[in-house]
């Protein structure tokens, strides 16, 4: 299966020197992962310290050293995943920010990848829950670094940013039939005034972060 990058070259609203520059700037903004594991306090400090030296004596990879040591677990695995991917900018919103889409193109895109990603069967079974594949579109776009700046535009009542962020979120909710979301996020863009916005906000944050650790349920 294609990438979005892949995908959004095909239709022809970027080149490849657009995507690899964004995605290089989305590496960039990624933390290492011996940084995550000291930050999040996922391993004690002295077994950190003994993988770190065991990796510069035996030039294998940090997280094989870990695993070389014992030191390495599943949980450890997907807390690591879920703190990258919560701070990584999403390629969505870097796009954005390099001009090179317009919040619009990037919702009917999505709407495309989706559409031509799930069989005629799985679109209609609304209940079904998400899979894999999409919880991983649903975490990439709606994450830690998106919900930031939108609790950034209420403290500094950018409305017309604020909005078009929701825009995009609403897209994303329909796509993957997240009605309680689609409801929450519909109220919001009807708020004109930000200060009253964070509580329902934070309420969607909250369903989004209960959608990926129950494995995809579609109640939200």
């Amino acid at each position: 299966m294609k990438l979005f990058g892949e995908f959004l070259i095909e239709k022809g609203l970027i080149t490849e020197s657009d995507l690899l520059a964004s995605v290089i700037e989305q590496i960039n903004s990624t933390p290492n992962l011996a940084g995550v594991i000291y930050k999040d306090n996922l391993i004690d400090q002295p077994s950190l310290l003994k993988a770190l030296k065991y990796q510069v004596k035996s030039g294998k990879s940090f997280k094989q050293a870990c695993v070389d040591l014992g030191f390495w677990s599943k949980t450890i695995g997907s807390q690591v995943e879920r703190a990258i991917e919560n701070v990584r900018l999403p390629l969505g919103q870097l796009l954005i920010e390099k001009k090179l889409l317009t919040t619009e193109q990037l919702t009917q895109s999505l709407q495309e990848y989706v559409a031509e990603s799930h069989s005629k069967k799985e679109k209609e079974e609304t209940a079904l829950p998400l899979d894999k594949k999409d919880m991983e579109t649903l975490s990439h776009i709606w994450n830690e670094k998106l919900y930031q700046s939108l609790l950034k535009c209420i403290a500094e009542n950018q409305s017309e940013k604020f909005h078009s962020y929701l825009k995009s979120l609403y897209g994303l909710f329909e796509i993957f039939d997240m009605k309680t979301s689609k409801e929450i996020c519909k109220g919001l863009e009807k708020t004109q005034d930000l200060s009253q916005c964070r509580e329902p906000l934070e309420k969607l944050w909250a369903l989004r972060n209960d959608t990926i650790t129950s494995g995809g349920a579609r109640a939200a």
